[in-house]
Parts: C-alpha cells; structure tokens; sequence
C-alpha cells in the first residue's frame, strides 16, 4: 500500500491543473487507491466546486 502523500509541489500541480479548461468540464474524477491520487482527486473536486455534483470513482 502507497501511503506516501502529496508534497507541496504536487498540491501546487494540482491546483494548477484543476484550473485546466478540460478538467472544469468533467463530471467524473477516476483515481488509483493511492493516496497522492486521492490527495490529487480530492483538490481538483475542492477547486471545482462551483459544479452540482463531480463524482468521484476509484480505479
């Protein structure tokens, strides 16, 4: 099990890249049980909260 999280340059990129145009449209968010990709997940929903509903699936 990766328990390894996020650095804060990975939570810079992620913020970064819940910015991006292509990810303000999803409405879904796929991730690994890894904890960086929860960590990931859980900051692009965080920023992109203005929509109804983002779901969220583990892979």
């Amino acid at each position: 099990m990766d328990l390894i999280p996020l650095t804060n340059n990975g939570i810079k990129q992620a913020k970064r890249a819940s910015r991006d145009a292509r990810i303000g449209k999803s409405d879904i968010i796929l991730y690994s049980p890894y904890t960086r990709a929860l960590q990931t997940a859980s900051i692009i929903s965080k920023e992109n909260l203005k929509k109804e509903s983002i779901q969220i699936l583990i892979t």
